[in-house]
């Protein structure tokens, strides 16, 4: 994926993992049916391909995360009281 995002002159975060994933096991799955000659070629396509997977960049958040804190089961006791 880092040399599709090379080739397509963006970030590796920016190309698209399910559909890279799938690309490359078919490759790896029909490599066997092509002659040893043309993988080089064939790998050579699936990269050009990358172009394909870009995916748009992220948006910028409305509301920044926060972590919550975690409700009590009981109740605090109050020390104050007697």
């Amino acid at each position: 994926m880092r040399y599709m995002a090379l080739r397509a002159k963006v970030s590796p975060l920016r190309i698209s993992f399910h559909m890279a994933s799938i690309t490359i096991v078919d490759l790896l799955r029909f490599a066997p049916l092509q002659a040893a000659g043309l993988f080089p070629k064939l790998l050579d396509a699936v990269l050009e391909e990358g172009k394909l997977f870009v995916i748009p960049e992220r948006r910028k958040r409305s509301c920044p995360r926060v972590v919550k804190g975690k409700p009590q089961k009981y109740p605090k006791k109050n020390t104050s009281q007697p």
